[in-house]
């Protein structure tokens, strides 16, 4: 039966969608990456100086994989840890299932990626210089928050156009609150090295 629903995709052996099928029988297109809240997604990416973007990326092509949507001898784990060579290709696989679920894409383009890139790369850069602008590098590290944030919200759009009954991973556990604050600690400390003035040597 056709429909208009520009959430429903034929089934053909091109699609993309391929084997899945809905209760009611019709192809649809499934939620297939990981759709985190804004507000957690922030507050990882900010107290762990950036470093969540691993994990983040992790959990992306690990939900792709599981969905068939890549290969399934793909490693996501391994793709987390080089997210540097990975951006692009998973920025634009955001970007054709966006459009391909009939809503507008803006952000997941190769620009966004290429800032992400930048950003780790800069971080790197600063964290070998003198201080004060070693101290840079966290702050230039935690800005991937950015690109993430701008891609999440896109898949989440995406996520509940395709399958209104999805729930974002919103929930902040034990586990997560512990990672928040042990962060903060962190930050907390980075800033006091960074304004207490280093003690003078006694001659």
């Amino acid at each position: 039966m056709e429909t208009n629903n520009p959430f429903i995709v034929p089934n053909g052996p091109a699609s993309p969608y391929a084997g899945l099928e809905s209760s009611q029988g019709a192809v649809a297109q499934k939620a297939r990456y990981y759709a985190v809240s804004l507000p957690k997604l922030v507050a990882l990416s900010v107290s762990t100086i950036g470093f969540y973007a691993i994990y983040w990326m992790y959990k992306q092509w690990d939900a792709l994989r599981d969905s068939n949507a890549i290969r399934s001898g793909s490693t996501p784990i391994l793709r987390g840890l080089f997210a540097l060579f990975f951006f692009h290709d998973l920025f634009a696989k955001i970007r054709a299932h966006v459009t391909e679920a009939g809503l507008s894409s803006r952000a997941a383009s190769s620009a966004l990626a290429t800032l992400a890139v930048i950003l780790i790369l800069g971080g790197n850069v600063l964290a070998k210089q003198p201080e004060p602008l070693a101290f840079l590098c966290f702050v230039v590290q935690t800005l991937l928050v950015l690109p993430l944030a701008i891609a999440q919200s896109e898949i989440n759009n995406y996520t509940r156009a395709v399958d209104p009954a999805a729930k974002l991973d919103s929930r902040f556990s034990a586990g997560t609150i512990l990672v928040i604050v042990l962060g903060l600690l962190i930050w907390a400390t980075m800033i006091l090295a960074f304004l207490l003035p280093a003690p003078t040597e006694v001659p």
